[in-house]
């Protein structure tokens, strides 16, 4: 996994560029990955998380004994590795102070402290897309100099345009 230096927002989590051997690793990523705007993710942390690694933990056993019966001992492993490892990502996330996952293009962009400091108030148990936005429209301002120069800001960003929405 490529760990990528600590931001002042991160707070302690672990923030990692999403390369192909984290995808490889936790394949529920790929998903995730998908939408082109989605430029970084965590797994929310809240008082619902612990029913949810409930379920997540029994749908691991339920699927890996139907996949057992399928394809023998290789079903264990094809269920751990589909449904186990995302149970491991959100277990870390409950324990400790999370792990915040960024695509490998906007690791060195100039936004990406708005990006960590996104995904970490998701962490700190803020689920609503609105609420996150309304906050840091609250610390960021994105001056027209940052929106014309775009050398490190991908055509794709959502970022400058949510801050400057009313």
């Amino acid at each position: 996994m490529t760990r990528v230096s600590d931001d002042a927002h991160s707070g302690g989590a672990r923030v990692l560029r999403l390369s192909l051997p984290v995808l490889l690793l936790v394949p529920v990523l790929f998903i995730r990955a998908i939408p082109r705007r989605a430029i970084g993710f965590t797994f929310v942390k809240n008082k619902v998380t612990v029913p949810i690694l409930g379920l997540a933990f029994a749908s691991f056993i339920l699927v890996s004994l139907l996949f057992s019966m399928m394809v023998g001992f290789y079903g264990y492993l094809l269920s751990f590795w589909l449904i186990g490892t995302a149970w491991l990502v959100m277990l870390v996330n409950a324990a400790t102070d999370g792990l915040i996952f960024i695509k490998s293009g906007c690791i060195y962009c100039k936004l990406r402290k708005i990006i960590v400091h996104h995904e970490k108030l998701h962490l700190e148990g803020i689920a609503s897309e609105r609420e996150v936005w309304c906050i840091l429209k609250e610390t960021y301002k994105i001056s027209p100099t940052i929106e014309a120069d775009g050398s490190r800001i991908c055509s794709y960003c959502p970022i400058p345009e949510r801050l400057n929405e009313n």
